[in-house]
């Protein structure tokens, strides 16, 4: 959401930023508002974080975006996969993301998106919203502030999004902890609880 408020300053408002928690209007089936969104982007800023990375959506809204543009001859990037925390690489291994190559939260690498984003603009309409310098130069000016409401948002994720997911790993030790449920009997790949749930 900040990010499409500054994207918004930065372009003049001449280019469609779209974030489905700010842009869909009450009432509409989201998800065909989203679908409808992503088959009419030319690129996809994916905002990867603890949080966030286990989701199935993010690698589908990646893939509806990336295979609508994905041109064998064009070196125009499409997808621009951003960690916005302390999140390693390695956590991708073997996901659709994990091939693409992320992009650490930063400026320089903020800066290139956003002179990516607006070299796309000119070979889609012919028209020119900013030079390269001027961009530039615009960029920095709002990078102190944006670069702080940002990283004010990081802070608030949990600092262990893992342990917040009901996990294979962790679901004994979640129920342990929920209304003191009682310790399961184990059978093979099986946990019998003797209260606690309505069924058994």
């Amino acid at each position: 959401e900040i990010l499409e408020e500054y994207l918004y300053t930065l372009f003049n408002e001449k280019i469609e930023f779209w974030v489905s928690s700010l842009d869909i209007p009450a009432g509409n089936i989201f998800v065909i508002d989203i679908i409808e969104a992503l088959q009419r982007s030319s690129m996809g800023i994916i905002c990867l974080d603890r949080s966030n990375y286990k989701k199935p959506w993010i690698n589908f809204e990646t893939g509806v975006v990336f295979g609508r543009n994905y041109r064998k001859e064009s070196s125009q990037s499409i997808i621009f996969p951003i960690v916005f925390d302390d999140l390693q690489i390695d956590a991708f291994r073997g996901t659709p993301l994990g091939n693409m190559q992320l992009l650490r939260f930063g400026k320089t690498r903020m800066k290139n998106v956003i002179a990516e984003i607006n070299k796309m603009y000119k070979e889609i309409t012919g028209d020119i919203i900013h030079s390269q310098k001027n961009l530039s130069t615009l960029f920095d000016g709002i990078w102190p502030e944006l670069s702080s409401k940002i990283s004010s948002v990081i802070e608030q994720v949990p600092e262990k999004g893992d342990a917040d997911m009901l996990c294979e790993s962790n679901v004994v030790e979640k129920l342990r902890n929920y209304k003191n449920f009682p310790e399961p009997v184990f059978g093979g790949n099986v946990m019998r609880y003797g209260s606690g749930f309505e069924t058994q």
